[in-house]
């Protein structure tokens, strides 16, 4: 009897085990279905998001550039790509920190400031054309520009164009820029992209910015100098202008802003035009004053 009622309960321990072993399996399977439930109902969301992406993308290029009747369907669609980039953007941050390299990996000369530059209508007309695609055009004067201040500042081309507009556009240039930044580091804000300068990871007392937009410069408008759109004129000389009134900022210790703000402000499109004038007027003056003391005999050392 007692063999005979060992052999019972080690037979209900046994189909005990048997059953819990079989309720795990059960809960396991059913765990696994759920993850795969998860992963199938996911998945179509994020086909769909990308899907959505290419197809307003795809949209919105082609109908860009149609009739004045077409507006209204161009700035709908323009709406929505912006939506689904924050969508995007919201799925995909970027990761934080300086814009630029940092200065001490850099070999630049103590207070170097920097330049950023816009592209569309600042050095370059952009244009789209179905047929031909993009077209750009070199601002007069363009190649002066950064020739001439790239040994007086650490240039930046910041557009507010999609990747790779403006690096494409300065490997094919051959521009002098330490970096290219586009439209997705820009926040868009009231039909502007706002470039916020404080990200570049550089001290604001020593950064110049040059845009046609002021929407672009609205959190560090005093250091910003606007520039008049380029439209293609051959006969354009604002860079020209632009280039004298930079190198006497880069040279000067001060705080850019205060610089600026002694000037009259770079807010004033006419800035560069009217310093390329003054300095034009005073040279002329040191040159008369320097012919007037010839004739009167005096000598110069």
């Amino acid at each position: 009897m007692a063999g005979s009622h060992t052999a019972a309960s080690s037979g209900d321990h046994t189909a005990a085990t048997d059953g819990k072993h079989e309720k795990d399996q059960c809960d396991t399977e059913r765990d696994d279905a759920d993850k795969q439930t998860d992963a199938v109902s996911i998945m179509p969301l994020g086909i769909f998001g990308c899907a959505s992406l290419v197809l307003v993308g795809y949209l919105f290029s082609h109908l860009r550039e149609k009739s004045e009747g077409d507006v209204k369907v161009s700035t709908m669609l323009e709406r929505c790509w912006d939506y689904m980039v924050e969508v995007a953007t919201s799925m995909f941050p970027q990761e934080e920190g300086p814009l630029l390299p940092d200065v001490s990996q850099l070999n630049y000369p103590p207070n170097l400031p920097t330049l950023v530059v816009d592209l569309d209508k600042v050095v370059a007309k952009l244009e789209y054309n179905r047929r031909t695609g993009w077209q750009v055009k070199k601002r007069p004067y363009a190649d002066r520009f950064f020739r001439e201040l790239i040994n007086y500042y650490e240039i930046v081309l910041w557009s507010d164009d999609a990747y790779p507009m403006a690096t494409d556009v300065a490997n094919r240039w051959g521009l002098p820029v330490v970096g290219c930044l586009h439209r997705d580091r820009c926040t868009k804000f009231q039909g502007s992209y706002i470039k916020d300068l404080s990200k570049l990871g550089r001290d604001l007392r020593r950064v110049v910015m040059l845009d046609h937009d002021r929407g672009a410069c609205t959190l560090q408008e005093e250091n910003a100098i606007l520039v008049r759109e380029f439209d293609g004129d051959e006969n354009d000389r604002e860079l020209l202008h632009l280039i004298g009134l930079l190198k006497t900022i880069a040279v000067n210790p001060q705080d850019v802003k205060a610089q600026l703000r002694q000037l009259g402000g770079g807010l004033d499109p006419d800035l560069g035009r009217r310093f390329a004038e003054k300095n034009q007027q005073d040279s002329e003056r040191a040159k008369s004053r320097q012919s007037l003391s010839k004739l009167l005999g005096f000598k110069h050392y």
